[in-house]
């Protein structure tokens, strides 16, 4: 699936949590890949394999009250842009704990073979700090499939913390969502809080393998009947351009209405607009 390529990173990456061999760089937390070497030169901290096309490299912090979406696109600017021609990739966003981290990457051709470069920027306690990767082969799966037994984890050790900051910054995004319609409140954030906590520890945890590793790009084409597809631009943790324009795109009768400014909430931001859509499209 497209995502596959902008997580490669979160195999190593592990939030202040006790592991055998660890190390650390701030105030994260991981494994570095076995046999890797590391160097540490002008402030960052490097691990490269000893052959083949793999680097990891961390990126001192920096003070910042940005969006995490912001300071990725600064972080890619400052060290990837300068050498890798091309717009910016649009990266996914994900509340763990107490950070926000922006997901993105893109596939280049090195020394003859494709090569997933990604960068994970952790936003969070009035700091910032990136971690850029570049990995070939079949390591960017494997290395997605760990990061998301990462985030399993966290919903494992601490659902209520997990959930409210996902709705407030993600799900919902609060602060884009005060220009919406319908601005979200904390009574919604809460309501959905208390709907979410109903599921069942084994539901929440296939979800995610659901989302994350599963791909359904095939099954678009089965589809036969006239299909509506609403979605807003604004969509944090699912990026319009890598998801539902690629579905109507797949859909033979599929019709995309894309709301200027809506978050992943826009069933309750863009209720109005949402309902009289509906009405139309049935109508017609």
């Amino acid at each position: 699936m497209p995502t596959i390529l902008c997580t490669s990173l979160f195999a190593v990456l592990i939030f202040a949590t006790s592991v055998a061999f660890a190390d650390t760089f701030e105030f994260l937390t991981f494994t570095p890949p076995p046999g890797w070497t590391k160097q540490v030169s002008n402030n960052q901290m490097v691990y490269r394999r000893p052959n083949g096309i793999g680097m990891i490299s961390f990126i001192p912090s920096y003070q910042t009250v940005g969006l995490p979406a912001d300071e990725f696109a600064k972080i890619w600017a400052g060290h990837i842009g300068t050498t890798l021609r091309g717009p910016t990739p649009p990266p996914q966003v994900e509340r763990i704990g107490s950070y926000t981290v922006a997901i993105g990457g893109t596939k280049v051709n090195a020394q003859g073979t494709m090569t997933t470069i990604s960068l994970v920027a952790f936003v969070g306690q009035g700091r910032a700090v990136g971690v850029l990767g570049m990995a070939a082969g079949d390591d960017a799966e494997r290395e997605l499939i760990a990061f998301f037994d990462t985030l399993k984890d966290g919903l494992r050790k601490d659902r209520l913390g997990f959930f409210s900051g996902l709705l407030r910054d993600v799900f919902y995004d609060v602060q884009t969502s005060a220009k919406s319609t319908v601005p979200v409140s904390q009574a919604v954030v809460d309501w959905s809080l208390q709907m979410a906590m109903q599921a069942s520890i084994r539901a929440l945890i296939e979800s995610v393998d659901a989302f994350g590793k599963e791909d359904f790009t095939a099954d678009l084409a089965a589809v036969e009947v006239p299909t509506l597809i609403l979605h807003g631009n604004a969509d944090k943790p699912v990026p319009l351009e890598l998801t539902a324009k690629r579905a109507a795109a797949a859909i033979k009768q599929a019709k995309l209405i894309v709301y200027p400014g809506a978050t992943h909430g826009l069933l309750v931001t863009e209720r109005e607009r949402v309902t009289h859509d509906l009405l139309e499209f049935l109508r017609a």
